[in-house]
C-alpha cells in the first residue's frame, strides 16, 4: 500500500486520531506497507499533512502530529456540496448500468480521448471477433513516447475473474498495452494475475475509478461554481496581530516571541532550528534560516511539501517569485520565499514548517533582543 492507503487503513480499524508515529508503526506491524527510506515516519507525516491541505482530503489534523479519517460535519456549505457530489456518483452508477453495451464502449473512448489519446487512433472494433478487445488508441506520454494499447470495457455486475485478464492478454499485439474497464470490480486472482511477473503487465479499472475518471473529465458531468464570501483570516490576522490558537478550523497556534507591548519593537537576533544555531538580524532572516534548513534536511521531500503551503491568497513558498513582493532564494532548491511577512506570520509559517515535516515546535527557538 501507499502511505495514505496505509494510513486509511488504520485509523479506520482503530476507529480513533493517532499521532503519524502511531500510524506507521501499526501500519508496518500489519505488514501493509514497506519503506527503504531513512525516515518513514518523517514520510508519513508530510503525508498526511500534505493531503490535509487538500479539498475534499480524507483526513484531517487533531492537534500536532496527530492525525485522523474526516468526519462528516452537520450542516455548512462544505456538507452540502460534499453529498451533492454523493449524490452526483450515485446518479453515475445507476445510469452506466443502463447504457446499452455499445453505446458504453462508445462512452469509454470519449473518456480516453479526454485522458489524452490520440483522437485520429480512437476506434471501437468490431462487434464479433474482435478477440476480446472492444476500443484501440494510442496515447502520447508527454510527447516522449507513444503506446498503443487496447482496451476491454465490461459492463458488468459480477466481478472480473482471472479468465478475463488471460484473455486479453492473448489477444494483444507485439507492444500493446492492456487495459480492462469494468462497472463491477475485479476478484483477487484477477488483480494478481493483471500483475503477474513476466507476464504483460494489465491496468485494471474498476468502478468506482471510473466513476472518479468520469467527474474528473467531464464526462456526462458538470461544474456549477457558487461564491462563498467568508474573512480573510490571514489578512486580519497581519491587520491585527494577536495570538492564535489551534482550533477545529485548523488555526495555528502563535507563540509571542515576548509578551511586550509594540511587537513590532522585538528584533529577533538568532535563530535554533533543528539543533543548529543562526544569528539573524531580521524576522525576514528568521524565515529564510528556518526554510533552509529544513531544505538542506529534507533534500528529496521539500520542494513538495513546501510549496503546498499557501495562506487564504498568497504561495508562500513556490518556483516562481514574478508575483512575489519580497522573495528569497532557498539554498541552491530553485524555490523562492515570500519574505513580506510580519513577526507574528513569520512565527506562524515556520511553525507551520516545522509540522509539515514532522517536527515539534520546540525544534525552534527564537531569541530577540529584548531577552
Amino acid at each position: 500500500m501507499t502511505f495514505l492507503e496505509a494510513a486509511n487503513a488504520v485509523l479506520s480499524e482503530a476507529g480513533t486520531p493517532l499521532h503519524y508515529q502511531e500510524i506507521f508503526d501499526r501500519a508496518l506491524a500489519l505488514g501493509i506497507i514497506e519503506t527503504n527510506g531513512v525516515t518513514p515516519q518523517t514520510t508519513m507525516a508530510s503525508r498526511l499533512y500534505t493531503v490535509t491541505k487538500q479539498e475534499g482530503s480524507g483526513f484531517e489534523r487533531h492537534g500536532k502530529g496527530v492525525f485522523g479519517l474526516t468526519q462528516k460535519k452537520k450542516g455548512g456549505v462544505e456538507t452540502l456540496v460534499a453529498e451533492t457530489n454523493e449524490h452526483t456518483r450515485a446518479q453515475l452508477r445507476a445510469l452506466l448500468a443502463q447504457v446499452p453495451p455499445k453505446r458504453f464502449e462508445a462512452l469509454i473512448m470519449d473518456l480516453l480521448l479526454e485522458m489524452g489519446f490520440d483522437e485520429a487512433t480512437l476506434a471501437v472494433t468490431p462487434y464479433v471477433k474482435d478477440g476480446g478487445i472492444d476500443v484501440k488508441g494510442t496515447y502520447s506520454t508527454a510527447g516522449l513516447a507513444q503506446v498503443n494499447a487496447a482496451v476491454q470495457v465490461k459492463r458488468w455486475k459480477n466481478n472480473i475473474q482471472s479468465q478475463t485478464v488471460t484473455q486479453l492478454r492473448g489477444s494483444l499485439q507485439v507492444h500493446q498495452f492492456g487495459i480492462i474497464i469494468t462497472t463491477s470490480d475485479y476478484t483477487k486472482s484477477a488483480r494478481q494475475e493483471a500483475e503477474a511477473p513476466g507476464k504483460s503487465r494489465i491496468s485494471l479499472i474498476d468502478g468506482e475509478q471510473l466513476i472518479e475518471l468520469l467527474l474528473k473529465h467531464h464526462i456526462g458531468v458538470v461544474d456549477q461554481s457558487f461564491i462563498v464570501k467568508q474573512l480573510d483570516a490571514e489578512w486580519w490576522g497581519e491587520v491585527i496581530e494577536v495570538q492564535t490558537r489551534e482550533t477545529a478550523n485548523d488555526e495555528i497556534v502563535v507563540t509571542p516571541v515576548k509578551d511586550v507591548v509594540d511587537k513590532r519593537a522585538v528584533k529577533p537576533v538568532s535563530v535554533t532550528i533543528l539543533g543548529r544555531n543562526v544569528d539573524v538580524r531580521t524576522w525576514k532572516d528568521v524565515l529564510c534560516a528556518v526554510a533552509e534548513e529544513l531544505a538542506e534536511a529534507h533534500p528529496t521531500e521539500f520542494a513538495e511539501i513546501a510549496t503546498s503551503l499557501h495562506g487564504v491568497k498568497r504561495r508562500y513558498i513556490a518556483y516562481d517569485a514574478s508575483t512575489m513582493i519580497s522573495p528569497a532564494a532557498i539554498g541552491v532548491t530553485g524555490l523562492w520565499l515570500e519574505c513580506n511577512q510580519s513577526a507574528v506570520t513569520v512565527q506562524k509559517l515556520s511553525l507551520m514548517l516545522l509540522e509539515a515535516f514532522g517536527h515539534h515546535d520546540a525544534e525552534l527557538q527564537i531569541r530577540t533582543d529584548q531577552e
